[in-house]
């Protein structure tokens, strides 16, 4: 009995540690282990109550429905006995279903702590290579602001040394109206660069009065234009035929002989409140007087 008490208590002791996680899972093997304490408590009644009845017959107390009831009672502890047996087989069995599951989990958990350690190990070498990349996108960022930097330097540049009168009178010559050209075309015989430059130079003093008649007329878009070309143009013709433009001073008293007064001027005699077109001379003989405006 004694042995049989602590064989109870230490499967009482493995199944309390690892039962609660299986419970679920295997109810009716749990519940047919728990049955086999019951079974154990019917086992010592019946053991007691065949004690109690062997020693009525060693007195010669019992009769013979005491002798039936032993017979009865010896069955049914064969029964429970048997019972039993089969009780502490399952539990057997289900302990070592319980300890196969065990290490079962064991070998997941440890599955588990190995993935963790290595996304752990490669989150590592993730961070330090996009730190890297991103200091080389800063580099590169920071070299490609360098060469725009240098390249709109550059294209200033060349843009400079390329932009020659001629190409400087074709783009203004461009933006002209189509009557400012048809009033040109004696003047510029094509709207190519080479012809612009050489018609200018060659027509300078018609160049002048068509930029005047625009300004009488008072097509003060075009007139700019046609202004600025001339000035242009001038510039390369003073090099090649000793000319200059006439001296204006701000301020200076208006004389008719000396100039032009301007119709859009605030008084027929006064002084040169600004000048309008440039007039000029060559070889020291005045061409073309300056136009100006004229106020009091």
């Amino acid at each position: 009995m004694k042995g049989q008490k602590m064989r109870r208590d230490g499967r009482r002791g493995v199944a309390t540690g690892k039962m609660a996680d299986l419970i679920s899972e295997n109810r009716s093997w749990f519940e047919r282990v728990l049955g086999l304490d019951v079974l154990k408590q019917d086992v010592e009644e019946l053991k007691k109550g065949l004690a109690e009845l062997t020693a009525k017959h060693s007195g010669h107390v019992a009769g013979q429905g005491d002798g039936r009831e032993l017979d009865e009672l010896l069955s049914k502890n064969a029964e429970l006995e048997k019972k039993k047996s089969e009780l502490e087989g399952d539990a057997i069995r289900f302990q070592r279903k319980i300890e196969s599951l065990s290490a079962r989990l064991e070998e997941k958990s440890q599955a588990v702590s190995n993935l963790r350690e290595q996304f752990r190990r490669r989150e590592g070498e993730l961070c330090k290579q996009i730190g890297m990349l991103e200091q080389e996108r800063d580099r590169l960022e920071g070299r490609s602001e360098r060469l725009e930097l240098e390249l709109d330097s550059a294209l200033k540049k060349i843009s400079v040394l390329e932009d020659t009168p001629a190409r400087r009178v074709k783009r203004l010559y461009d933006t002209l109206d189509e009557s400012s050209r048809e009033g040109l075309a004696n003047i510029f015989p094509s709207g190519e660069e080479a012809a612009l430059f050489a018609g200018g130079i060659i027509r300078m003093e018609a160049l002048w009065k068509y930029a005047a008649y625009l300004r009488q007329q008072h097509i003060d878009g075009e007139f700019e234009k046609v202004r600025d070309i001339f000035y242009i143009l001038f510039e390369e013709y003073a090099r090649v035929m000793n000319a200059s433009f006439q001296d204006v001073r701000q301020g200076e008293q208006f004389m008719l002989n000396s100039f032009i007064r301007d119709n859009r001027s605030s008084a027929q005699n006064g002084i040169v409140a600004s000048v309008v077109l440039k007039g000029f001379l060559v070889n020291g003989q005045l061409v073309q007087k300056s136009i100006v405006k004229v106020k009091q």
